[in-house]
């Protein structure tokens, strides 16, 4: 890991530490008035980590679609304390997809649920 921890959430360093525990390495994007950036980037990949609160579908998709504004790769959408299930994450994924041309997500997502991670 690398960068700095300092001003990040109590769920973005939970995820940054489930990340690197399973040998991701996790480099901070520092965070930038100018312009939105995604949080981080793991392995490379520009990461854009969105937490949930409750599992409200609508709000799933809403964050999908603003951690791609941002210009991530991947969106994480950490819906455990949520309490959403893999099949409302695979729900989330499909009408995500349809909101986009082609139906085709502009990259890739990981909903992590207690039951696991649902990837699209």
């Amino acid at each position: 890991m690398t960068g700095s921890l300092e001003g990040l959430t109590a769920a973005e360093k939970t995820v940054i530490n489930d990340l690197t525990t399973v040998g991701k390495n996790v480099e901070i994007i520092p965070k930038t008035t100018a312009t939105k950036t995604p949080d981080f980037l793991v392995n490379g990949v520009k990461t854009e980590l969105k937490s949930l609160e409750n599992p409200n579908l609508n709000t799933a998709i809403t964050r999908i679609q603003k951690g791609f504004k941002q210009g991530a790769e991947v969106v994480i959408i950490d819906a455990r304390q949520a309490g959403l299930t893999a099949e409302q994450a695979s729900q989330v994924l499909t009408r995500a997809s349809g909101t986009y041309e082609g139906k085709l997500l502009p990259g890739k997502v990981e909903i992590w649920t207690v039951e696991g991670i649902i990837k699209g």
